[in-house]
Order: C-alpha cells, then sequence, then structure tokens
C-alpha cells in the first residue's frame, strides 16, 4: 500500500486526505500560534528605482550596474507565490503534529534582500517558550521528518544537526529548497528588522543585493565553508549606512523604535508592515559611491582586531565589550575575527569565520577589490577576476 501524499492539485491544501493525528510534543502555548505571515506574499519586481541623488559621473556606471542587477535578480510574483503555496502545504502537515504550531517564512525571502534563487528559510513555532536547540529542537525535527518523507512533492530530505539543527529539502515542483529550524524566534524578530530597514531608504536593498553578489563571486559569502554569512553581509551594510558614510544614511532603528524591535515582543504580534514616520537622510551618495565607500570603510577604516559592529546601536563597539555582554550564552571564543552583534541575542553572527587563513582571504579580496574599483572604476574586474 503506497502511503505516499502527493498533493497533486497546488500541494492539494483542499485534500481531505491528512496525515496521521499525532499527540503534541509540547505544551500548548497560553495563546496559539497563528500561520505567518498572515498577508499574501508581494513582489517589488516591478518597482522601479528613482534615485532622488546626485549623479556622480564617474560612479554613473556602477549604479546603472547595480540598478540593473537588482531589476534582473529581484524575487518574480510566480517565485513568490510558489514559496507560498509550499510553505501554506507544509503548514497542512505541521499543525497536525503540533496542533498548536505556527509557520514562519523568515529571511531573504521576506526581508527585502532576497532575488529569485534564495533558498526558502522557515521558523516553525511550537510553543512560545525557548527551546534548548541541542537537546529539545533535535527530535521534533525527527517527528516532522517522518511525516514529511510521505509527501512526494518533497526530495532530498536531510536533518542538520547544528548549533540549531535545521531541517533540509527540496520541493520537487520548482526545485526551491528549504531550511526549517524550530522555535528559532531570532529569525523572526531579525526578518522584521531589516525588512524595515530595506523599507527605509530605497538604496538599501540593491546595495546589499549587490554587496552579496560581489562576495558569492569571490566565494567569501558561505558560513558553512567558514566564511561571511549573507545575514552577516546584510548587517555589515546596514552598519556601514549607519556610521561608515558621512552623513549617515541609516539610523537605528531599535533606538528610534525600542517598543516596535525588541527581543522581548511576543512574535505571533509582530507586524511586518509596521508604518514607521519617514526618515529622510541628508546623506545623497548613489549606489556606486555607496559600494566603493563600503569596501573602502572595511579595507581602510575599520579595525578588524579591535572593533565589532553594532547595528543596534549604529556604532563600532570595542570588541571586548561586546565580548563580555552576556559570556554565559554566547561565550568569548566567538569573537575572533569578524565580529558582528546580533542585533536581538547579541551573539557574533560572523563566528562562522573562525580560521585565521580563511579570514586573512576574505581580507585580501577587500582590500583588492577595493584597490581595484578605486583604480579603475570598473566593476567587472572584482566580479569575474579571483582576487
Amino acid at each position: 500500500m503506497n502511503n505516499k501524499r502527493p498533493f497533486p492539485d497546488s500541494y492539494g491544501l483542499s485534500s481531505s486526505k491528512k496525515p496521521r493525528q499525532m499527540a503534541p510534543l509540547l505544551p500548548p502555548p497560553s495563546r496559539p500560534f497563528q500561520f505567518s505571515p498572515s498577508r499574501p506574499l508581494h513582489c517589488d519586481t516591478d518597482r522601479k528605482y528613482p534615485y532622488p541623488f546626485t549623479t556622480v559621473p564617474e560612479w554613473e556606471n556602477l549604479t546603472q550596474t547595480i540598478q540593473k542587477h537588482t531589476q534582473q535578480r529581484h524575487h518574480t510574483s510566480d517565485n513568490l507565490r510558489q514559496k507560498q503555496l509550499l510553505t501554506n502545504a507544509l503548514f497542512v502537515v505541521a499543525k497536525d503534529i503540533f496542533p498548536h504550531c505556527g509557520i514562519f517564512i523568515v529571511g531573504s525571502s521576506l526581508n527585502g534582500f532576497g532575488s529569485n534563487s534564495s533558498d526558502l528559510d522557515l521558523c516553525l513555532m511550537v510553543s512560545h517558550e525557548e527551546l534548548d536547540q541541542r537537546t529539545e529542537a533535535t527530535p521534533l525535527l525527527n517527528a516532522l521528518l517522518k511525516a514529511f518523507r510521505k509527501l512526494t512533492f518533497l526530495r532530498d530530505l536531510t536533518l542538520i544537526r547544528a548549533k540549531v539543527p535545521i531541517l533540509r529539502f527540496k520541493d520537487r515542483f520548482s526545485s526551491i529548497e528549504c531550511d526549517l529550524n524550530i522555535n528559532n524566534s531570532i529569525g523572526i524578530r531579525n526578518t522584521h528588522l531589516l525588512s524595515a530597514y530595506a523599507r527605509s531608504d530605497p538604496r538599501v536593498a540593491p546595495l546589499v543585493q549587490f554587496v552579496k553578489f560581489w562576495a558569492k563571486s569571490q566565494n567569501i559569502n558561505d558560513a558553512s565553508t567558514g566564511t561571511i554569512s549573507s545575514y552577516s553581509l546584510s548587517l555589515m551594510v546596514i552598519h556601514y549606512l549607519q556610521c561608515g558614510c558621512s552623513p549617515p544614511a541609516l539610523p537605528s532603528l531599535q533606538a528610534e523604535y525600542p517598543a516596535i524591535f525588541n527581543a522581548v515582543q511576543d512574535v505571533r504580534l509582530i507586524n511586518l508592515d509596521n508604518k514607521l514616520p519617514s526618515f529622510s537622510s541628508p546623506n545623497r551618495d548613489t549606489l556606486g559611491e555607496l559600494f566603493h565607500g563600503f569596501l573602502n570603510y572595511f579595507a581602510n577604516r575599520f579595525n578588524f582586531e579591535t572593533d565589532a559592529m553594532s547595528v543596534r546601536l549604529a556604532k563600532r563597539v570595542d570588541k571586548t565589550a561586546v565580548m563580555n555582554q552576556n559570556p554565559q550564552r554566547n561565550p568569548p571564543g566567538q569573537w575572533k575575527y569578524i565580529c558582528i552583534e546580533e542585533p536581538f541575542d547579541l551573539s557574533n553572527t560572523a563566528r562562522s569565520v573562525f580560521d585565521g587563513l580563511v579570514f586573512q582571504r576574505i581580507s585580501r579580496v577587500i582590500h583588492r577589490s577595493w584597490s581595484i574599483l578605486n583604480s579603475t572604476h570598473n566593476v567587472d574586474r572584482i566580479i569575474t577576476e579571483p582576487l
């Protein structure tokens, strides 16, 4: 007898055939989680980027290159709809195992910095209480893995045991790769925060996307190989826009709106559509100038030996200060070569860069990229040639 569930009709959300009911593995929260996001994902593909900034002839070509890159690689409506359908289908299965759960799309699919090639990151919340990721999350993911293996629209299912364990799989229909964690609510909070930064200035998202493109082309954008994660690169760009350019292009949203962006708010109450008062920066730099400035800041001005980046405070801070903020939860040993304070749990988001030789290669790529761009204004060289 074949127990596989294909969910053939748009993943079969209307199908009456449900996975076997299981008792909840955790006590239900006082207020059940609700499916999130509550609104459909929207697409900015057709959004134009009429930057009201002074054109600088020497960086005009670079600005146009970044704008073109954004338009060509931004999420399409079809891509976002496919991710929404997949998330809905997974929620149908998950809620029969964890009746009070909620599923949240997190990361680049929702924070404004994603592209059509972005993976789908999901956070399954089964309780409003914090879970021990090392001892409690893995058994819950194993229960989910058993149910997901019965779904014919999923393939390549793997449970990855890490500091935050994840269930990784692919959708057969769209080939979208998905990483799902349990109760890692920090991902929900920082998706909310980065989404607000992306909407606060029209230059933020294109600059983050192009920095990630440059880093990936130079093989320094992969935490699994000891280089810099996409999340850390996003924070590096925001940090630069807060205190690396003059005048600053961004404020600290956590400082400006502590009631909206904080580490204690119930994630069920987070609203990605928060209407914040408009922020008008006196900084009028173009995208080309800002990308050049980003490389210059980290090649020549930021001291990786002594400094840490704090988006929360919108400034550089002493590395020893962040190391001692919460040594029980965030051991000092994680603060090594690149130090980026996570805005909510205050850990080091760049702790994946733990090897000195890898850090030297990252540093060399940044310096060489700045030197070539500064002298030639030719961005193609730092995208296509290994440095």
